[in-house]
């Protein structure tokens, strides 16, 4: 299967967990398409000032890997700054958020994979 760049519909989230302002997911694969394994896989892009309020992940992981810009990230209370080729998990059990750190437009891959049984 190919999926071409304009055929991935954005899909604009507004205070997503919580968070500030609205961010735009442009999905790679559907939770259909994943078999079961995991639900998120995507390019997020968010303006500055906007994030994904923190929130756990139970049964699963989340990775980000940031592209462009700058992350502030929480892991488990924890504040860190992420660049572009930083890369952040959140494992089962744990909480994160992130948000755009700075002027510039932010842009990551998140995947969200279920944690074996």
């Amino acid at each position: 299967m190919i999926r071409r760049k304009d055929e991935m519909e954005p899909v604009t989230r507004h205070e997503l967990q919580k968070g500030m302002g609205d961010v735009t997911f442009h999905t790679f694969m559907t939770k259909e398409e994943a078999y079961g394994s995991g639900r998120t896989f995507a390019r997020v892009v968010f303006e500055p000032g906007t994030s994904i309020g923190i929130h756990e992940h139970h049964g699963e992981f989340e990775g980000y890997y940031i592209l462009k810009g700058q992350a502030l990230v929480t892991d488990n209370g924890v504040e860190t700054v992420l660049n572009p080729g930083d890369y952040h998990m959140c494992k089962d059990g744990d909480s994160h958020g992130i948000g755009c750190y700075g002027d510039e437009t932010m842009e990551i891959i998140a995947l969200i994979i279920n944690v074996p049984a």
